[in-house]
């Protein structure tokens, strides 16, 4: 196998090439966030002590194994995507350590209790399965998405969810979810939702770019997604005021699209609270409207009634008020409490106002971002956590023992724990990767 480590010095231009969401690797029902609290309960339940081990299915314990998928830097203009394991989240993953090598961005996920990676690329519409024995991935299996339209797995790890091990979901930006068999491999139908593509009145002739949530949340049998839409017109990113949420519903494979168009544009990031579900703009929709007010409205928080799926049309709490600063990006921990990220404006608006940055991915992406404590309900607080400042873009995903993590982005890239105190380095993380990290996950 052979590999290349380009320098990390070209990791903004990534992340402008990258769609403006953020990401996290791909889920499942037993994996994510479900019935949440978020009403101000801080404490954490979670036990990350024996997150390196986990009970094979007689009951021994086996050891756990971790992986990432790294994107470094195209080489070249040739883009070539890393899966990586290693025994724990504290080692260093290293490309030359790769298991895998995929042509483009790739995404990955995994069905627990399988011992199986499934892998898709921006560079093909086929996703490949990988069982895991003895350390090694063996290939044994393909699926192609082409027959559901699907061109490339364009997007990021948190569009591809397991239900089953008879079914799975692919959240693709035309305008549909494939539902596919992990276990046969086959793909035969599609929830087409039309209403997710939106004409982009700036450019005549052309619609919206669609992107997915980084952090989809299981309600029950409901798996819930988010749409955000943007328009890029000579350079320039715009967003409206308006973001969508699907509801699946996994007991029959049907969804619905609900629209918000209350004003609070890129709302992407949720935390469920009793039968409410708030939603809050992601912070590249912060950035956007910090840049320039003209370019897309103040970042928001809103609710959506689980049981009605309606709207609550008196609630929208204006982030920027709230928080004091240029607020976004929600995350929550595995205990539910949620945390949302706030500009350090002393830190960046010199380097705004210099040019250093002017592009809304560098600005949300760059260790410029203080986290707070966020309590939701009818008067939400938000609380300084004093933690030192990182970036805003977050790609959580809850491994197999509860552990909830995200890599990030700043010049000394780690995969860290989201606790109630903030995103931190603990006894189970702190691991340092390479260049833009696509997919975390857990094999067993």
């Amino acid at each position: 196998m052979t590999t290349r480590t380009p320098s990390l010095s070209l990791l903004s231009a990534l992340l402008i090439a990258a769609p403006l969401v953020a990401c996290d690797g791909g889920g499942d029902k037993s994996g994510t966030d479900s019935d949440s609290d978020a009403s101000g309960d801080t404490s954490d339940t979670s036990d990350t002590s024996d997150t390196n081990d986990t009970s094979d299915t007689d009951g021994s314990t086996v050891p756990a194994v971790f992986g990432v998928v790294s994107v470094p830097d195209a080489v070249e203009g040739v883009t070539t995507s890393y899966l990586i394991l290693a025994d724990s989240l504290t080692e260093e993953f290293k490309l030359e350590d790769a298991s895998v090598e995929i042509n483009g961005r790739a995404v990955a996920g995994v069905l627990p209790g399988a011992d199986q990676v499934f892998v898709g690329s921006s560079a093909s519409a086929e996703v490949t399965r990988y069982d895991y024995a003895n350390g090694t991935l063996t290939e044994s299996g393909k699926v192609s998405f082409a027959g559901q339209q699907v061109t490339g797995l364009a997007g990021y790890s948190s569009q591809l969810q397991f239900v089953d091990a008879d079914t799975a979901y692919w959240f693709d930006r035309s305008g549909r979810i494939v539902v596919w068999n992990p276990t046969a491999m086959t793909a035969a139908s599609s929830i087409v939702l039309a209403d997710m593509i939106r004409e982009d009145p700036d450019n005549t002739g052309t619609n919206l770019t669609t992107a997915f949530t980084g952090a989809p949340i299981w309600h029950g049998d409901e798996l819930i997604s988010f749409v955000s839409w943007d328009s890029r017109n000579a350079g320039v990113i715009t967003i409206p005021g308006a973001y969508g949420v699907i509801v699946v519903d996994t007991t029959n494979d049907t969804a619905q699209f609900y629209t918000d168009d209350a004003g609070c544009g890129y709302g992407r990031d949720g935390v469920i609270d009793g039968d409410w579900l708030y939603i809050a703009t992601e912070a590249v929709g912060t950035s956007i409207h910090h840049l320039d007010e003209d370019n897309g409205p103040a970042p928001c928080l809103r609710r959506f009634n689980l049981d009605t799926k309606t709207f609550d049309s008196t609630f929208k709490v204006d982030l920027n008020d709230l928080a004091g600063g240029p607020a976004g990006s929600l995350v929550t921990s595995a205990s539910g409490d949620a945390l949302i990220h706030v500009l350090d404006t002393d830190e960046a608006d010199p380097l705004i106002e210099d040019g250093t940055i002017s592009n809304p991915r560098v600005l949300s992406s760059g260790d410029l971002w203080k986290t707070f404590s966020l309590t939701v309900g009818d008067t939400p607080v938000a609380t300084d956590l004093e933690e030192p400042l990182r970036s805003a873009s977050t790609l959580p995903v809850t491994l197999l023992n509860g552990l909830r993590v995200t890599p990030t982005f700043g010049d000394n890239p780690q995969i860290l724990e989201v606790t109630a105190d903030g995103v931190v380095e603990t006894s189970a993380t702190g691991g340092a990767v390479t260049g833009f990290t696509a997919s975390v996950f857990q094999i067993h």
